[in-house]
Order: C-alpha cells, then sequence, then structure tokens
C-alpha cells in the first residue's frame, strides 16, 4: 500500500490552490488605472493591428526599369509576402491577415479610356513599389486567453488591449517590421446645431443671406469661368445619400459598369434607375456602381446613414438646378466612398484604402471632414502614394487647440489635416473670426466658413436632410468641402495643374484676415484662386 499524505500537507496544498487562484482571478479581472491606456484603448478598433515590413532590397525606381521588369516585381512581391506571413505566424500563431490595399489590386477595374488615364495607373503602379504598399497588412491574432469568457464585459475591452499591446511590443522587435499599430478610430468633426432650419426652397439665384458661406468665398464670381464641369471630387466620408434630388444629377457612377442606357450621352444615375422614379431602389442597386464602401470588405452600400457625408456633399456640389441649395462647384461629380461601418466607427484601414481608391477611379481632389490626435502612419502612406496624382483637403479639428506640423509630432497635433501634402481648413464665422470651436497654430493652411459662435441660423446649411428640411451643422466639417469647391473649379478650368499647384493657386490667392489666431493664409476666395 502506498503511504498516505499528512493531512498538513492536503492543507498547505490547498492553501497554495488557493493563492494561485486568487492571483489569477486579480490578473485577469483588475482593471487598468492607467488612464493614457484607457485613453489609447478607446481609440483602437477591437483587436486589429496594421504591420507594414521594410523593403528587402533596393526595388527598381526608375520608370525605364520598371517597364523593363514588372514581372520581376510581381514575382519579388509574392515571394516578400510569403516571407510575411511565415513570420507573423512565428511571432503570433494562428491568426488572420490581410492585404490592406487588396481593394486596390491593380487588376480590378479601372478606367483606361485616355492617356491621361493611363498615366494615372501607371503613377499609382509604381506608388505601390516605392512605398511598399504591398507589403502592408491588417492581421488578427486568434486570442489565446482561454479565460476571455468568465472576464466581466465592462472589462472585455480593456483586456483585449493589453493583448494588443503586448502584441505591438512583440513584434515591434523584429529588424524586418517598419511600423506595427493598432487600427485607429477617427471621428467626423461636425455637429448638427440645436434648431433646424426649414429651407423654403428659395429658387435660382438662391438666397445669400442662408448660405452666406458662398458669399463669404466669392464663389459667385468664378462662376463665370466655371461651375466645376468635369471635376471628379471623392467625398470620404459617412456615405453621401444619391437617392437626394439636390445631388441625382451628380453622383459618379463607375463608367466600367454603367451603360448609357437612356442614350443621352451621358453616364449618369439616370441609366440605373430601370424604374424611372428619381430613386435608386434595391433591385436597382450593384456593387460598385455608385461609389464604394471601404468599411469592411463585404460591405457595398455607400449609402448615408448618419447625414454628415451628405452634408459635406451638398457643400461641394449641390445641383444648380433651381431648387433646394447650390454647392461651390455645382456641375462637379461627387465620387461616394463610405469609410464608416454599420456601427458608426471609421477606422484608419478605411480610409488609407479610400484614399487609393479615389485616386486610381481618376478623382481630382478628396475631402476628408474627419481626423484624430494620433499619427496616422498607414493614412500617411496613402497620402504620399497618391500627392502627384490628388489633392486632399482635410478638416483642422473642433477642439479649439493649436496644432502643429507631424514633423513636430511631440507636440499636440491633429491627423491628417497636419500632414504637408494636405491642404487643413480652420473654420471662421460670418464676421470673419475663428470659431470658438475650431483648431489653429502652425498645421493649418487656410481657413473657410464653418459657422458661427452664437448665432444658430448662421451655421452651414446643406443638403442633410430632416423632417423639416435641410439641416444646419458646425464644424471644421463644414469648412474644408469649401476649400474642395475651390479645388474642383480650378481642376476643371486648369485641367494641367498638378495637385501641388491647386494646393499653391488656393493658398497663395486667400484673402487676409485678422482673427486674432494662426489660421494660415486667411480666407480661402474662389474668384481669385480662379
Amino acid at each position: 500500500m502506498g503511504e498516505r499524505i499528512p493531512k498538513q500537507s492536503i492543507r498547505f496544498l490547498l492553501l497554495l490552490v488557493c493563492f494561485f487562484s486568487l492571483g489569477c482571478f486579480n490578473f485577469l479581472f483588475a482593471s487598468p488605472k492607467d488612464y493614457k491606456f484607457e485613453q489609447w484603448c478607446n481609440s483602437i478598433e477591437n483587436d486589429e493591428l496594421i504591420i507594414k515590413f521594410k523593403t528587402d532590397e533596393p526595388v527598381l525606381q526608375s520608370e525605364a526599369d520598371y517597364n523593363l521588369a514588372p514581372n520581376y516585381i510581381k514575382q519579388k512581391t509574392k515571394n516578400q509576402k510569403s516571407k510575411d506571413f511565415k513570420d507573423l505566424k512565428k511571432h503570433l500563431g494562428d491568426l488572420e491577415l490581410e492585404d490592406i490595399f487588396q481593394l486596390d489590386d491593380e487588376n480590378d477595374s479601372i478606367i483606361t479610356i485616355d492617356s491621361k488615364a493611363l498615366m494615372r495607373k501607371n503613377k499609382l503602379r509604381k506608388s505601390r513599389v516605392k512605398y511598399n504598399l504591398d507589403r502592408i497588412y491588417s492581421i488578427k491574432p486568434k486570442s489565446k486567453n482561454y479565460f476571455q469568457n468568465f472576464i466581466p464585459k465592462e472589462q472585455r475591452k480593456i483586456f483585449a488591449c493589453q493583448e494588443v499591446y503586448k502584441n505591438i511590443k512583440k513584434l515591434e522587435q523584429d529588424p524586418r517590421v517598419d511600423y506595427v499599430l493598432p487600427n485607429r478610430k477617427l471621428k467626423i468633426q461636425a455637429e448638427i446645431t440645436d434648431d433646424y432650419f426649414i429651407n423654403s426652397a428659395p429658387g435660382w439665384p438662391f438666397n445669400y443671406e442662408t448660405q452666406w458661406g458662398l458669399k463669404a468665398i466669392n464663389a459667385e464670381k468664378a462662376w463665370s469661368t466655371t461651375l466645376g464641369e468635369k471635376a471628379l471630387v471623392a467625398v470620404i466620408d459617412s456615405g453621401v445619400n444619391y437617392n437626394h434630388p439636390d445631388l441625382w444629377n451628380n453622383i459618379w457612377v463607375n463608367p466600367k459598369l454603367v451603360q448609357d442606357t437612356n442614350r443621352d450621352g451621358k453616364k449618369n444615375l439616370n441609366d440605373l434607375d430601370i424604374n424611372k422614379n428619381q430613386k435608386i431602389d434595391a433591385n436597382e442597386f450593384k456593387a460598385n456602381t455608385i461609389g464604394f464602401n471601404t468599411s469592411t470588405q463585404k460591405a457595398i452600400d455607400p449609402m448615408d446613414y448618419v447625414g454628415h457625408g451628405t452634408h459635406v456633399a451638398g457643400i461641394i456640389g449641390a445641383d444648380a438646378d433651381g431648387q433646394g441649395m447650390v454647392g461651390v462647384a455645382p456641375k462637379a461629380r461627387i465620387m461616394i466612398i463610405r469609410v464608416n461601418s454599420n456601427t458608426g466607427s471609421i477606422t484608419e484601414k478605411a480610409v488609407a484604402r479610400a484614399i487609393l481608391l479615389a485616386a486610381k477611379q481618376g478623382a481630382d481632389v478628396a475631402n476628408l471632414s474627419m481626423g484624430t490626435s494620433y499619427h496616422l502612419p498607414l493614412v500617411y502612406d496613402a497620402i504620399q502614394a497618391v500627392k502627384d496624382q490628388m489633392l486632399i483637403v482635410a478638416a483642422a479639428g473642433n477642439y479649439s487647440q493649436e496644432i502643429t506640423s507631424y514633423y513636430y509630432d511631440s507636440q499636440k497635433s491633429f491627423y491628417p489635416a497636419a500632414y504637408d501634402e494636405v491642404i487643413s481648413v480652420a473654420a471662421i464665422t460670418p464676421t470673419d473670426q475663428k470659431a470658438f470651436f475650431s483648431n489653429y497654430g502652425s498645421a493649418v493652411d487656410i481657413a473657410a466658413p464653418g459657422g458661427a459662435d452664437s448665432r444658430i441660423d448662421k451655421n452651414i446649411l446643406s443638403t442633410d436632410l430632416t423632417f423639416e428640411g435641410y439641416n444646419r451643422r458646425v464644424g471644421t466639417s463644414m469648412a474644408a468641402p469649401y476649400v474642395t469647391g475651390v479645388a474642383a473649379l480650378i481642376a476643371s478650368s486648369k485641367p494641367s495643374f498638378s495637385p501641388l499647384k491647386i494646393k499653391n493657386q488656393i493658398l497663395s490667392t486667400a484673402t487676409s484676415i485678422n482673427s486674432g489666431y494662426d489660421i494660415g493664409s486667411g480666407l480661402v476666395n474662389a474668384e481669385a484662386a480662379i
């Protein structure tokens, strides 16, 4: 017979198990008290990571070398991707891996009907190589926390964030990694005003008192030259209500997927409107025919269920059709790219994809009325890749803070507005003062109408519809599309201008104002810019 274990030893073992259990319980369920960590945690989307690998060897940079060896580059990229995946599995075990810019693969739908489009396609292809865009992935490690179902629901996010943080630190040790970061959230920069305004559809010409922003930027005087014909503007936002009567004629449709069914020489929503009811019904909608949705690969509908993107689109390009209101570039085409998910969140991955997609489909300018206080390396890579093909205009932010350029990253800033390649727009009131909410500082390039400090009826009216009529909103979200509209007017009247030249034209012709704050070169002036 075996020897009996003394009762004292059993008690000791039970005590050890008890202490161990208490320690595990405390480790699992104790809530971190670090306020900065909680802030960081709230800024990220789920447990998704973004990772970019460094180039293993010098890539072909010259146009001649690139044209001679495209198959070499494809094979090299394929080999690198295979090695990247093996390395990631070695570090993190089982995981879900996705190419960030898979939606923009060079084999997908792009129109090459003219030399300009073909040149754009080749430039973007080379930019993918130059900025190593094909080595950027989103990864979701499969959780190794076997106790996650026992964690109180209100604390699960904190512990998921802790796992994300540990994985980031682990991957940062790999010398092949360029950067690794969580998939951050961006916020739209507008508020709905407390009092809705019933727009009485003043007819044509519009009521300047209702749309004071157009008068402030001298829009009508610019229209004698152009109304924005042939300019293409990407509204990267919460989507756009493509069934809106004041936007219907200006919504871009994918010319590769839409036929001129009514044979009027144009491709627009009328060609998709089988029922002829000035509305795209469910049976008439097809993926990627009316803009895009980059929030997830499965999402296809670019319809706006928030109102923000529709409001922005109206400021840029509401039609000059004798009804409702009018935009800064009333004959420009609006390309819808929805970046917010069904829960309303906007992620860095969705925005970066949207930027590349907009440039690829030929947009002259893109509007980003959103941002965050965190540097966005993935978005910055996308901006760098398209800077020679498309101008980007962004809201300066609504935090009433001084923001500085990206190159002074140690100080507070706001992204993507702070990047030098972007036009950063602050908001002013009807009296040419900085709006109380608007950011300011050296990162701001220019100002535009964004709302009033006290009078609700002086906030910005646009095509966001409520039960009572057209809605007013306030914010740098509203200021940015005024500048985007002016950029569209320049692109229309001066098609040979590069994005940089359009930017310089806008900044150099701004009207100097004394607001008491650093808001860049002054108030955007459409007449002078044209």
